[in-house]
């Protein structure tokens, strides 16, 4: 969070719409949490770390497993696209490639793992889980600043009832569910995305 935070500092961005996808969704939301008033609207999509905050638990699935079993192969990296995007055609080798590239630059591996380790130790200590809860500043933020989130009804990582017991809790945030779109909404479904975002952004 400290690095967007710094990011949107050197860009000298007085107020602007955040977005983010899964733990980057946690990301927008504990930026806009924290500095309200830089934050025009929130954009959110699929977002499995947002449902922990929220004390919401999510049986292990497949896709889940191939994450967290990347072992830095490629066909590994085809594991996880597969897992996260519903459209297999969307899953041409370039992508695999570009993925697989940004997944084994310098560091990234170790840095994956260290994530990993690090998520575990979160959860295993109770200061630091009480420090990432969002039962109260979720809502508050959907109350204040006009959010929207955007769920693909085929999502096989943060499963769609997952997103449902999310929807329960935050009343004052609008919820998109995209027909045929897994984890990566924007990526199956571009198009209808696009316009659920520009819909939002002109209102």
């Amino acid at each position: 969070m400290e690095h967007t935070a710094d990011v949107i500092d050197a860009l000298c961005l007085p107020k602007f719409t955040i977005l983010g996808n899964s733990q980057g969704a946690w990301v927008a939301a504990q930026y806009a949490i924290r500095n309200p008033d830089r934050v025009e609207k929130v954009v959110l999509v699929s977002s499995l770390t947002i449902a922990a905050s929220l004390g919401i638990t999510q049986r292990p699935t497949e896709a889940l497993k191939a994450l967290n079993d990347y072992d830095g192969s490629r066909e590994g990296m085809r594991r996880i696209l597969e897992a996260l995007i519903i459209d297999r055609e969307r899953i041409t080798d370039a992508l695999i490639d570009e993925r697989q590239a940004a997944a084994t630059r310098p560091g990234a591996l170790e840095s994956f793992r260290a994530f990993g380790r690090a998520t575990a130790a979160v959860r295993g200590n109770p200061l630091l889980v009480l420090q990432n809860d969002m039962t109260k500043s979720m809502p508050t933020l959907t109350k204040t600043i006009p959010t929207i989130f955007i769920w693909g009804d085929s999502d096989t990582f943060a499963l769609p009832e997952t997103g449902r017991e999310i929807e329960k809790r935050l009343p004052d945030c609008k919820f998109h569910w995209v027909p045929g779109a897994g984890h990566q909404a924007q990526t199956d479904k571009p198009d209808e995305c696009a316009k659920i975002i520009r819909d939002f952004l002109r209102s």
